[in-house]
């Protein structure tokens, strides 16, 4: 496998979270490629954290928009958008970062990732 092909396929593990991490790595756990490994570990552990996250922030949100259904549209708004747009920037980032071929670290996460990729 070229190195392009390395990163393409580093790239691809951030477009969906954790169900393109997990494809990834499981597409590449046994050719051993280090880097495929690490993004598509660092892309599942991120998005699981970052979907538990958005999950804990929202509920809260749905239920006061059952009861005060403008407030809860306003809270969409001021909270669960910018937190959405900012994922999808990081994602972005992350998958462009991966596809130039480098290796970008999250705190604590990177540590992981690094562990899981061998």
């Amino acid at each position: 496998m070229s190195e392009k092909d390395e990163r393409t396929m580093a790239a691809v593990a951030y477009v969906l979270g954790f169900i393109t991490g997990l494809l990834v790595y499981v597409m590449y756990k046994e050719k051993k490629n280090k880097f495929v490994l690490f993004h598509a570990m660092q892309s599942t552990i991120s998005s699981v954290i970052a979907t538990v996250v958005m999950l804990v922030i929202a509920v809260p949100i749905i239920l006061i928009s059952l009861f005060i259904p403008g407030l809860g549209c306003i809270l969409d708004l001021i909270i669960l958008i910018p937190i959405a747009i900012l994922g999808l920037a990081f994602m972005v980032f992350m998958a462009y970062k991966a596809y130039n071929g480098e290796k970008v670290m999250l705190p604590a996460i990177g540590e992981m990732a690094e562990k899981y990729a061998g």
